[in-house]
């Protein structure tokens, strides 16, 4: 059984020291407010170690020139409460608004940038919520970096995820302009970081990216803050050099930025794969997913970092897809899903993934994926790009631990499925958690059973 994985005591019992906390149970959609325009649609979430927030993007038309509010949705309890439009105090230019984080603090951050006036240039924009007032900061523009060569004007960019580290301190990701070149027409990753007294652009102009200097297209899509000097981000790099455009990961040690894989060299690992979402376990367990590779490799990306070395896991994929989220649960196990996957889910039991329905609604597009302080798993998005919804899978306990075939029922076939798991040394079937396959955990299922539900 893996590592990770979290031994509950649901059950004292003889030679039983812990028993594992049994599989999710199934997604619920859950109601949410639509305090915004006509089209609704969720953006992004996150949750912290406590009750989680969600972004709400409405517009009154359809299109990308449709000019959007953004409302901040917070659930508390059994309901939602509207914490009001970030961008509700006058700011320059228009804020546009792509990622949330939860601080320590209870204090909600929004990133993203600021639509500014024509010719300007857009900067990277941020704004915080204070619990204690209920208001919204003044949207602020991040200043980056000069160019380093000709024109040596300046640059801009834009957020698109941010995470906290226990500490507080801020790190947000995204795309900027580069560095140097008549015209300056690429881009650079964007890595900043805010520790309380400001903000600081992490850059290397010197990162010798395929094509030279800088290229079209690349960009940070998120990032995980384990501590302030153990961040890792993921994304997508350029073509060039022959070197089709792939999957980019980097990693903050507190004093430098790095390339953790650099596909141009000899490890193809994240070659023409564009790498969507990361999560983390710890240090020593982390999950990264993305696309499918188009030369005829995994149909999506899945890797597992265990804290020396990265592999790819099998996909249960029968086509291409493009993996955005990835969302480690409390019990262990693990759900991805993307903008076009999330007709189906890939779901990691601890010994492998396989593919599920992500029901009850049928979606159009999953945004966010989260886990709350409460250990429920949370999917929001929007049905038809106009209506927005939340869906949640409730990891936080197993109302039937020893309902092994998931049919609310506890019978004779619960006992077949236990034995067919424990025949193939399934680690659902290691109840006592101890990584072996023995009468003790024969024990832990029959006291479950007896317990009933």
């Amino acid at each position: 059984m893996r590592s990770s994985l979290v031994c509950l005591l649901v059950l004292p019992a003889a030679g039983v020291p812990c028993l594992a906390q049994g599989p999710c149970s199934s997604w619920v959609q859950v109601p949410t407010l639509n305090p915004g325009l006509e089209r609704n649609g969720f953006i992004d979430a996150d949750a912290g170690d406590g009750p989680v927030f969600a972004l709400l993007r409405s517009t009154d038309t359809a299109g990308s020139g449709a000019i959007p509010t953004y409302h901040m949705l917070g659930r508390d309890g059994s309901g939602w409460t509207d914490l009001g439009e970030p961008d509700q105090n006058s700011g320059p230019g228009i804020p546009v608004w792509h990622a949330v984080a939860v601080a320590p603090d209870g204090s909600i951050w929004v990133g993203g940038h600021m639509q500014p006036e024509p010719f300007a240039t857009a900067e990277p924009a941020v704004s915080m919520y204070d619990p204690g007032s209920g208001i919204w900061s003044t949207p602020e523009n991040i200043h980056l970096m000069a160019q380093t060569g000709d024109p040596f004007g300046d640059r801009g960019g834009t957020i698109s995820a941010m995470d906290i580290a226990p500490d507080g301190t801020l790190f947000a990701v995204g795309n900027a302009t580069g560095f140097g070149g008549t015209g300056n027409d690429g881009s650079v990753p964007l890595f900043l970081v805010h520790d309380g007294s400001g903000w600081t652009e992490i850059a290397d102009p010197n990162f010798d990216w395929p094509g030279g200097g800088v290229g079209a297209g690349i960009s940070l899509n998120d990032v995980i803050a384990l501590s302030s000097d153990d961040v890792w981000a993921v994304g997508r790099h350029p073509a060039g050099d022959g070197v089709g455009a792939g999957g980019l990961l980097m990693h903050w040690d507190g004093s430098s930025l790095s390339l953790v894989v650099d596909p141009r060299v000899g490890n193809t690992l994240f070659i023409d794969r564009e790498l969507g979402g990361i999560d983390a376990a710890g240090p020593d367990d982390i999950w990264v997913v993305g696309d499918g590779s188009a030369a005829g490799g995994p149909t999506a990306t899945l890797a597992h970092y265990d804290g020396s070395t990265w592999s790819l896991a099998a996909s249960p994929y029968p086509s291409v897809d493009a993996l955005d989220h990835v969302v480690i649960a409390q019990d262990g196990s693990i759900w991805s899903t993307g903008v076009f996957a999330d007709s189906l889910e890939a779901y990691f039991d601890g010994s492998g993934w396989s593919l599920q329905a992500f029901a009850p609604e049928p979606q159009v597009r999953v945004q966010a994926m989260v886990r709350d302080g409460d250990g429920v798993l949370w999917a929001f998005g929007d049905i038809n790009f106009a209506d927005s919804y939340a869906q949640a899978l409730d990891c936080a306990s197993s109302p039937c631990p020893a309902d092994f075939n998931d049919d609310g029922t506890l019978d004779f076939f619960d006992v077949l499925e236990f034995l067919s798991l424990f025949t193939a040394q399934s680690p659902a079937a290691d109840i006592n958690a101890d990584g072996e396959f023995d009468f003790f955990d024969v024990l832990g299922f029959l006291d479950l059973f007896a317990a009933g539900c």
